[in-house]
């Protein structure tokens, strides 16, 4: 047994082997306390917790625990916790601890239900603790019908006041960690959770194949460059795990609770910035949020029965969501598209592709427009100009190409590269175009004559001696 095992294992013999009755009644549950808190207890609160009448019975029960126990009173209140780590892993484990085995689980239903006897009389009776670690701890208990509740009675995460008192206390980000730890242990999510772990592995492992494809392609292409002859290297095919998700059941469509969870938790995370600034603000900002959803029902219903003049009540704004939404998918190009760029107005997007061709896409009912051709070799690189009237194309044939958005006309083609162009980007005042190729230069470009205006090369920085 490690020495630290054993000094344990003397000690708690030693204080109250001969009292095990004892330490099983008065010491044992503030250890479970101690060890399922989330932060350092403070004293009056373990009092409180544990129903110890005056601090002379809780020093006798502290100077029991001698120094694994330490007691501090830096913040102005002084608070108790575990010396060290390792005496979690002991005390927590049967097997070491025997007798004096500590069941957090305990600790975590004690803390559990106080916070809920607080939360019950009123956000405003919430002690500082129960007011950051309850979710937790119900989440740790897995009390999900105490922690998410119903329509007629929320439970602390879909409680507008407990999110309101959480913001104003400045825990706008505990807030986020509760959801964050609820949807990852609600039962609902689990398969859902699964799966995400599933496709983060096949993510990982694709980029993987993706950084030695791209390796393998340089080789292949500076041996193409050389006139070697070599089979071009295959692209790696995508996994199953990162095709479209749109035939995976959403768990709250089956499930209130997981419903109202996921709606209060992007109510949450599509305003982290107004929370922070001012939780005053939090019915207001509620109201304004969604459309009919639970979140805007309390806030009207508080609203509604609140004498507070700085309420507002302005325009609604659209409902946001934690999960990224495909909205259409764009087919047509034959091959890999590298470039991609979106018009000022966000009407039209365009796209370049290995296939040799600039495609126009229609954002709204997401049909191609038209096929720019004129390429003899891969695009690489698109911009649409701030005008919205003209887009440029790069391309690995040397050349860059102006297209008029609208007739997909070729107005001119821009020669002067000796190697493939691998970036292109357009001035702000559409007069300018700006090109990046593989022999090392950027060239800008007239885009009203097509001239070359000047060509920008890196000269090498004089050493000093």
């Amino acid at each position: 047994m490690a020495s630290w095992r054993l000094n344990y294992q003397r000690f708690f013999h030693r204080q109250f082997g001969a009292q095990l009755e004892d330490y099983e009644t008065r010491i044992a549950p503030m250890l479970q306390a101690v060890f399922a808190a989330r932060e350092p207890l403070a004293l009056g609160y373990l009092k409180t917790l544990l129903g110890i009448d005056g601090d002379t019975d809780l020093r006798r029960r502290l100077n029991r625990l001698g120094s694994l126990f330490p007691v501090s009173g830096e913040t102005g209140d002084d608070t108790i916790r575990p010396f060290h780590r390792s005496l979690r892993e002991w005390i927590t484990n049967r097997t070491s601890a025997g007798h004096f085995v500590v069941a957090e689980s305990d600790g975590h239903r004690m803390l559990a239900e106080h916070g809920l006897r607080e939360y019950r009389r009123g956000v405003d009776a919430l002690s500082p603790y129960a007011l950051r670690h309850l979710p937790a701890h119900l989440c740790a208990m897995e009390r999900w019908d105490d922690l998410i509740g119903d329509e007629a009675t929320p439970g602390p995460l879909t409680d507008l006041l407990f999110i309101q008192a959480k913001c104003e206390a400045g825990l706008v980000h505990d807030l986020v960690k509760d959801y964050n730890a609820a949807l990852a242990a609600l039962p609902e999510f689990r398969e859902e959770n699964a799966r995400l772990a599933k496709r983060d592995a096949a993510m990982i492992a694709y980029n993987k194949a993706l950084r030695e494809y791209a390796v393998a392609r340089c080789d292949w292409w500076f041996a193409r460059e050389r006139g070697e002859t070599r089979p071009e290297p295959p692209y790696p095919p995508l996994p199953d795990e990162l095709r479209d998700e749109a035939q995976y059941p959403i768990p709250e469509e089956s499930s209130p609770r997981a419903a109202r969870l996921r709606h209060f938790a992007n109510f949450v995370s599509g305003n982290l910035a107004p929370l922070s600034q001012s939780g005053q603000d939090t019915l207001s900002i509620a109201y304004n949020w969604a459309d009919s959803g639970p979140v805007t029902v309390q806030a009207e219903n508080q609203i509604a029965t609140s004498k507070e003049p700085w309420l507002s009540r302005s325009p609604r704004h659209p409902a946001h969501s934690l999960r990224p939404q495909c909205l259409r998918t764009l087919e047509g190009h034959s091959s890999r598209v590298l470039s991609v760029s979106v018009s000022p107005d966000g009407r039209r997007a365009v796209s370049g592709s290995y296939d040799n061709t600039v495609r126009i896409w229609d954002l709204e009912t997401g049909a191609c427009l038209r096929t720019l051709a004129g390429h003899s070799d891969w695009v690489r690189s698109v911009s649409v100009s701030p005008d919205g009237r003209r887009v440029v194309s790069g391309s690995e044939d040397h050349t860059v190409r102006v297209w008029d958005l609208e007739t997909g006309a070729c107005l001119r083609t821009l020669e002067g590269h000796s190697y493939p162009v691998e970036s292109v980007s357009v001035s702000p005042d559409g007069r300018r175009t700006v090109s990046g190729s593989g022999d090392k230069t950027v060239r800008v470009w007239d885009l009203e004559t097509g001239e070359c205006l000047r060509t920008l090369k890196a000269t090498a920085s004089r050493s000093i001696a």
